[in-house]
């Protein structure tokens, strides 16, 4: 669900620099055999390709290590827990779908991952979320009559349901500040790892994305937002494993 993992992001970006230079290839031709205002059209669009490429964190020049990170291997990687991190047990089940049950929620559920939720911003573009919110509502409607329940769309609808209602308000206060700390390498390693974690590994998974990622966020964005995102991500863990205590301090 939670694809935020670097090679992605060097993927993403890698995309984004190749289109640029097929901007500035175009450029030189529009220049030469089309009209000014083509030309300052083609310079605009490039423009805004850039501001996207910047909004979702790639650096301005291709790092000098990007093929490096592409050539990684993509199998997941094992890491340790933070000193003192529980995990309920037993672990929850693994819960299979009927092949014709899981296609009526894959049609559910598509336009709501349209959004890209992202375990700590909600969505990828958090300026979305009244958007968000409308489709959350919708696909909670789809899937009441839908016989399949995921774990992780158990977890996700959590998440909504709190960032959609009760803790709406105080997420429209701090999404600029946590959307702007998604975009730290350290950030997103932090979610790259909690995105590798199986759902029914989601107590262990929460407490460490939460212990890797709220002291920068306290720091940088302040105490309303680590808690708001502590609040979040405990609607995720509890939603897969009831049992589940979130132990991560909102103060740092």
């Amino acid at each position: 669900l939670f694809f935020k993992g670097i090679h992605g992001e060097a993927l993403l970006c890698k995309s984004f620099y190749q289109i640029r230079e097929a901007f500035d290839c175009g450029e030189k031709l529009v220049s030469k055999h089309c009209t000014n205002e083509a030309s300052k059209d083609l310079i605009q669009l490039r423009k805004l390709m850039s501001d996207v490429a910047i909004e979702e964190g790639c650096p301005v020049e291709p790092p000098t290590n990007l093929e490096e990170i592409l050539a990684r291997p993509m199998a997941p990687v094992a890491n340790p827990l933070p000193p003192g991190v529980p995990h309920a047990t037993p672990l929850v089940p693994a819960v299979g779908c009927d092949p014709v049950e899981q296609k009526k929620f894959s049609d559910c559920v598509q336009p709501l991952t349209a959004f890209q939720p992202h375990p700590l911003a909600v969505i990828r573009q958090p300026k979305q979320i009244d958007e968000a919110c409308k489709e959350f509502r919708v696909f909670s409607s789809c899937r009441a009559n839908v016989n399949c329940r995921p774990l992780w769309a158990e977890g996700m609808s959590a998440m909504f349901e709190f960032a959609c209602g009760q803790g709406y308000n105080t997420f429209v206060q701090v999404r600029q500040c946590v959307r702007k700390m998604t975009t730290r390498e350290d950030i997103r390693e932090c979610v790259s790892v909690f995105s590798r974690g199986a759902p029914q590994l989601a107590c262990q998974s929460s407490n460490t994305l939460l212990s890797c990622a709220l002291p920068v966020i306290t720091e940088k964005c302040g105490t309303i937002a680590a808690q708001f995102i502590t609040d979040y991500v405990d609607r995720f863990a509890k939603a897969i494993d009831p049992s589940c205590k979130i132990i991560a301090k909102s103060n740092g």
